[in-house]
């Protein structure tokens, strides 16, 4: 039976805690950015021109 590699070589919980708090609040904030480009971006034009007249049969 092969032993495992000593734990001082991974984190702790403590460790592993902030790492996961850091991506996620980097997630978050990432997240907001792409909220406020959708948001800037949804200026859409329209031409609403219409025309009349005779249609052709």
């Amino acid at each position: 039976m092969a032993c495992l590699s000593n734990s001082s070589k991974r984190p702790n919980m403590s460790e592993v805690v902030t790492e996961l708090k850091d991506c996620f609040t980097a997630e978050l904030a990432r997240k907001r950015t792409d909220y406020h480009i959708d948001k800037s971006s949804e200026l859409v034009t329209f031409n609403l021109t219409t025309k009349f007249g005779p249609r052709a049969r």
